[in-house]
């Protein structure tokens, strides 16, 4: 990503291990997506990307990133970090 002052903003994408009609997969969660407000860069967000935790399900999954908000173009993100649990 560009230091060009555009807007930055976290995106985490929840998912569940569950058994599905297909069998046990990673089912993702609605709305499938959270974001954060747009901020500018280095300036601390206080906000919580949470979810609450299926019951039909043994294991939570996020997935993670960055992006930068820019006018009439896709946004450009980081990679996805992932983070697993069992619960």
């Amino acid at each position: 990503m560009s230091n060009n002052g555009s807007p930055v903003y976290v995106e985490v994408s929840f998912f569940f291990w569950e058994d599905s009609s297909t069998g046990v997969r990673w089912v993702p969660d609605y709305p499938a997506s959270k974001q954060t407000a747009r901020t500018q860069r280095m300036k601390y967000v206080s906000t919580e990307l949470s979810t609450r935790l299926h019951s039909t399900s043994s294991q939570a999954r996020a997935e993670i990133k960055v992006c930068e908000d820019r006018n009439l173009a896709y946004d450009r993100c980081s990679p996805p970090a992932i983070k697993t649990f069992t619960y």
